[in-house]
């Protein structure tokens, strides 16, 4: 991004940030400026269906678990761009079909929690995991798992029944994810045993 390149340059001349520290801002930069632009369009998307509070309550259910959880990722930027705006749209409109489905919302409950307690966290090829890692991560991801299972009988319990959806549903779908990293990683291992 050009904007960053110039914003590290400025940085530089400025004797704010040092030359050999270059690549770490303009990361952090260019990782920033991708994270704003996700969360404006999720929060576009969620005016444009008139569900802002739910897509609230998406963001704080989903992001902390997801960081935590991991599993599949895009191979590009621009494909984890519309793949995030899609799940977004397709998180609150099945949070709006099926919030006051109680039976429906336990059994989503019940099978998100049997995949992401054993399997999380999933990591990606490109950033992989060692073994405190995993038990740190898979710690941290049980944690917000609860948190968010909570959050949801707190929103049941207030009658707010979008809002309870709305974390049984993105809980659900970090529990896919999961699956289809995990399955993803055997697939790549398989392809690397094969090629030695």
């Amino acid at each position: 991004m050009k904007i960053v390149d110039r914003l590290v340059v400025k940085l530089i001349n400025d004797g704010a940030i040092e030359e050999e520290d270059r690549e770490i801002y303009e990361y952090g930069f260019h990782h920033g400026i991708i994270t704003l632009i996700n969360i404006i369009c999720t929060i576009v998307i969620g005016i444009a269906m008139k569900m802002f509070w739910e897509v609230i309550i998406f963001m704080a259910a989903y992001i902390p678990l997801r960081t935590n959880a991991g599993g599949f990722h895009a191979k590009t930027q621009l494909r984890c761009f519309f793949y995030s705006n899609f799940l977004v749209v397709i998180i609150l409109a099945f949070s709006r079909i099926l919030a006051g489905s109680s039976i429906l919302l336990v059994i989503l409950s019940i099978a998100a929690a049997a995949i992401i307690i054993p399997l999380a966290p999933v990591e990606d090829q490109n950033k992989p995991l060692d073994e405190k890692e995993v038990l740190v991560y898979g710690r941290k991801a049980r944690r917000v798992l609860l948190a968010d299972l909570i959050l949801a009988g707190g929103f049941k319990l207030l009658s707010f029944e979008r809002g309870c959806s709305t974390v049984i549903v993105s809980v659900f779908c970090l529990s896919v994810f999961l699956v289809m990293g995990y399955i993803k990683n055997i697939m790549l291992k398989r392809k690397r045993n094969e090629a030695e």
